[in-house]
């Protein structure tokens, strides 16, 4: 197994196990479901690289948008698109 595959299934495992904790206290069904359907996403998102496809078509969007808002003075790209 790939070192990305396992980076990247630990959110996904995290949330399901959150579920069925809160599962334990509302029964929900079909919640197997769920949570196969999202271990399956994620590693079908990590075979494809989705993530750089979404960050590419974020990046394109950013330039596009730019021709017409100025972005902030004393502040270079890198920094702006690296700060949360």
């Amino acid at each position: 197994m790939s070192t990305g595959l396992k980076d990247g299934l630990n959110m996904p495992f995290g949330i399901c196990s959150m579920t069925m904790g809160f599962y334990a206290i509302v029964p929900m069904k079909n919640m197997a479901a769920v949570i196969f359907s999202i271990i399956i996403g994620t590693g079908f998102g990590l075979m494809i690289h989705l993530g750089d496809w979404i960050n590419r078509g974020a990046n394109q969007m950013q330039k596009l948008i730019s021709r017409f808002i100025s972005s902030p003075t004393g502040i270079d790209q890198k920094k702006h698109s690296t700060q949360r």
